[in-house]
């Protein structure tokens, strides 16, 4: 059987591979084990914050 050609330029790869690139990893403890987290940098303040107000400790 016939294969299916795929394009060379996917416009849903270079957003994937632009998402990644925004995105921060968040290392804390909480509950007695330590904890990651992947936020987009733009909401990373908000993130600390409230991490720090729900008595989590951060990492990194």
């Amino acid at each position: 059987m016939g294969s299916v050609p795929r394009p060379q330029n996917s416009s849903s790869g270079s957003s994937i591979n632009s998402a990644a690139e925004e995105s921060v990893c968040v290392r804390f403890w909480m509950n007695g084990c330590s904890q990651v987290a992947h936020v987009s940098r733009s909401s990373l303040g908000r993130y600390r914050r409230d991490l720090l107000a729900t008595g989590a400790v951060l990492l990194n």
